[in-house]
């Protein structure tokens, strides 16, 4: 039709508003005569067909036959029922508007007639994707009984063809209960129809009533005899819809009851190599003497749902070595969440609870001090606190605990080292002077330090500009940037950013500053913005130039002293050429660290890992590792389920640790006579973790940086004598404090470490609240002379005594 043309490519285009469709095309619709509105309202609705827009279609298809109806107008039979059959099959036609048409087709047509095109309408519409609609088998069996034909055999004949169609498993409950009584009566009867109901699997939120429909038709009573594994599999992905929170039907666990062994397994997972599964029938089929299938690596057992209904005991899961495993792993999410008072009077459980227990205590010996930090800290949220509780537990509870001896993981982390065994001294002392609240801002090889009085840049080479501030009293979020021998000072004095230029011939008054994102302290992966040949700061992708008032975050940097690579997008693995004096991006290339060294299959460079650098001038040696032109690492990842890291050295340093939890390792240092075969890995930008090369055991977390953020207390006390700890570009300009303590620290014996640990257990006993630890320091001395070293080793002992102090209290129920 002529008139809706127009409409033809707004509809293909796809990016007009459904109601802006609809008002355009009601304007059209104003200018026609009325015995050309339905005509005008199919086309419509052909468009909308065409282009991939079925319920779009369906609308206007009801503007249609609203357009007859409303205005009485004659309508061709053949043509209404092309149009009807035509939607039918597009699965574009309501259902209102169906069962309308159905209703009619006795008025319309001798019963024979009419029965035998609704059959036809029927097989359309259900074919198209359309459920049956509740009035459906009585307006079928309706026109049959008219025509003279057999209601019995006719309604079984509509039975078959709805149950064959996909579509039937999304009807509504309400055509379910409307015709539940004919269809256990025909379902008794035919075995074709009972073993459709079976296979249905219905959407409808109605498992027990459909379970129960099945028995009462005697389909349970099929299943009962015949090879039953694959419908219970799909039964079980069934269930699992949506994530449903309801109870395990009690009729299937029943049927499970009943069922023989065959050479099929079940899965009670579904097909799915991943999800959860259901407690209750995974533990009703092995107690059944079913073949169950090994569980895969991503299933999971959800303990809170269990509890909610608790309708077997699972001791069938607690018997079968490899379901066991799933139901201990439980048990230890369900301690991390709620604790494991709730699993005490589970016969079942109390054992896995126990075992829980003593993988914790194993953590603690088998790790660092970082990982029995987190094993203490899940024992004390997972115990129930007080004697009772304690008096509660599995026998050997309490003997497990006191045998956890934190003096293992403290010598083991000790030896490894400690991040205050190093220091970069200029840093240290402008921290000093200008105190508690300095923050940093990173300018690549340049730090800038300040507070509201004062910014100093310092390099690898010491002081390289100071400048005092005279911040608005109005301004209490600022920051400082160093940038082309400048500073950028910049403000925000609540209405606005503010900011100006420090000295030179580019000194600015102060004008309002673009924040690019927001971002009044510009950020910059591991530090590294940098200062490009002309010692302008790259900030977001361009230089940052005098007289330039404007802050940005930098994305992800790489520099091989000639070219400049960004990751544009952090979730996009990808790394782009950069010019930082337009911020124009280039092609997709990788630095030549990384272009010499070609991935096998089944890996991928982890690109927000990846670090690389220009050596500084002056900088001869960092625990980091450097060619004597760069500095940097090669981060991959394996993309199996292990995910294994590679991580490589421009100077050859090379490990092959595992992930932790939100903190991907980038890099390897060496401390004080660790020796190469001694690095430890560096995983985190802003928190910092230190693991053994195999990343299985960790020793430390510190946070890097500066700033109002919450840091973990024991983040605090892993670094007590650095006063600010640099991003991790900047651990480059670390260097030995003490290096003959050091050495001392690489072999200490257990002994004098649990000399230590006694110190200060007795210190924190006697005066908890006091900050100096006196029988704890008289044994530092002997250790170490530097007394930034001796602050950090106290801050390690301090923490670990706490941790054993816990544990005492955990197992007298003081906890």
């Amino acid at each position: 039709m002529v008139a809706a043309a127009g409409l033809a490519h707004v509809v293909w285009r796809g990016d007009v508003r459904p109601a802006a469709l609809v008002e355009r095309a009601e304007a059209i619709a104003r200018g026609l005569a009325v015995a050309d509105l339905p005509a005008f309202w199919d086309q419509v609705a052909r468009y909308h067909l065409e282009a991939g827009h079925p319920q779009r279609a369906a609308v206007m298809f009801l503007r249609a036959r609203r357009a007859e109806d409303e205005h009485g107008l004659a309508v061709q039979e053949s043509a209404r029922r092309a149009a009807y059959l035509r939607f039918a099959l597009a699965g574009a036609l309501p259902t209102k508007a169906v069962a309308a048409y159905a209703a009619g087709l006795a008025e319309r047509h001798p019963p024979a007639r009419a029965h035998a095109e609704l059959l036809e309408l029927v097989a359309g519409y259900t074919g198209g994707g359309l459920p049956p609609w509740p009035a459906l088998p009585r307006q079928l069996r309706a026109l049959a009984k008219a025509a003279g034909l057999d209601p019995a055999e006719e309604e079984r004949r509509a039975f078959a063809l709805l149950l064959r169609a996909p579509a039937t498993r999304h009807a509504s409950a309400a055509f379910w209960n409307a015709n539940r009584a004919r269809l256990v009566r025909l379902a008794k009867r035919y075995a074709e129809l009972r073993h459709a109901l079976l296979y249905l699997f219905p959407d409808a939120d109605m498992d027990e009533w459909w379970l129960a429909l099945l028995d009462e038709t005697g389909a349970l009573a099929d299943l009962a005899r015949a090879e039953a594994a694959g419908w219970l599999t799909r039964m079980a992905a069934h269930l699992e819809r949506g994530r449903r929170t309801g109870r395990t039907p009690p009729l299937l666990l029943d049927l499970v009851t009943r069922l023989k062994p065959g050479a099929e397994p079940v899965r009670p997972a579904g097909s799915s190599r991943a999800g959860v599964i259901d407690a209750d029938l995974l533990d009703a089929c092995l107690a059944a003497g079913l073949p169950v299938a090994d569980p895969a690596p991503g299933h999971t057992i959800d303990l809170d749902r269990w509890l909610e209904h608790r309708q077997r005991d699972l001791a069938a899961i607690g018997a079968d070595p490899r379901h066991a495993r799933l139901l201990s792993t439980a048990v230890g999410a369900f301690a991390a969440r709620h604790g494991v008072g709730a699993l005490l009077d589970v016969a079942a459980l109390r054992p896995l609870v126990r075992d829980w227990v003593a993988a914790e205590v194993g953590e603690i010996a088998r790790g660092g001090l970082a990982d029995a930090r987190e094993a203490v800290q899940r024992l004390s949220s997972g115990l129930p606190p007080g004697a009772a509780g304690m008096a509660a537990m599995p026998e050997g509870v309490r003997e497990a605990i006191e045998r956890a001896d934190v003096a293992v993981p403290l010598t083991r982390t000790l030896r490894a080292g400690i991040l205050d065994e190093l220091g970069w001294d200029d840093l240290d002392t402008v921290a000093d002077e200008l105190g508690p609240d300095a923050e940093i801002t990173p300018s690549w090889p340049v730090l800038t330090v300040y507070n509201r009085r004062r910014a100093v840049a310092v390099g690898p080479s010491g002081r390289i500009a100071e400048h005092d501030l005279r911040l608005p009293a109005t301004a209490e979020s600022f920051t400082v940037v160093y940038s082309a021998g400048e500073f950028l000072v910049a403000w925000d004095d609540h209405r606005t950013a503010r900011g100006h230029w420090t000295s030179g011939p580019s000194r600015t008054a102060p004008g309002p500053v673009t924040c690019v994102g927001g971002a009044l302290r510009p950020r910059a992966g591991y530090g590294y913005a940098f200062l490009d040949a002309s010692g302008a700061r790259v900030t977001g992708r361009r230089a940052l130039r005098p007289g330039d008032l404007r802050l940005a975050d930098t994305p992800r940097l790489l520099c091989d002293g000639v070219t400049y690579w960004s990751q544009p997008e952090a979730w996009r693995p990808e790394l782009r050429e950069l010019d930082p004096a337009t911020g124009e991006l280039g092609r997709a290339s990788l630095p030549g660290f990384l272009e010499r060294a070609p991935l096998p299959p089944g890996r991928a460079w982890a690109v927000e890992a990846c670090t690389l650098a220009p050596l500084p001038e002056g900088v001869r040696r960092t625990p980091l590792g450097t060619d004597g032109t760069l500095v940097g690492f090669r981060v991959s990842k394996g993309t199996d389920t292990e995910g294994r890291y590679v991580i490589e050295g421009v100077d050859g340093r090379r490990a092959e640790p595992r992930g932790r939890a939100g903190a991907v390792p980038w890099g390897l240092i060496e401390l004080p006579h660790a020796g190469r075969h001694g690095v430890g890995v560096l995983a985190g930008d802003t928190l910092v973790w230190l693991a053994d090369r195999t990343g299985e055991a960790a020793h430390w977390q510190v946070a890097a940086g500066t700033g109002d953020r919450w840091v973990p207390p024991a983040a605090r006390l892993a670094a007590r004598g650095t006063p600010i700890v640099p991003p991790p570009a900047f651990w480059h300009f670390l260097s030995p404090r003490d290096p003959a303590a050091s050495a001392r620290l690489r072999t200490i014996p257990e002994a004098a470490v649990r000399a230590l640990l006694d110190a200060a257990t007795t210190d924190l006993t006697t005066a908890p609240a006091r900050a100096e630890l006196p029988r704890t320091a008289r044994l530092i001395e002997k250790l170490a002379t530097h007394p930034r070293l001796r602050a950090g080793l106290t801050g390690f002992i301090r923490h670990a005594a706490d941790l054993h102090l816990r544990l005492s209290a955990l197992a007298t129920g003081g906890g």
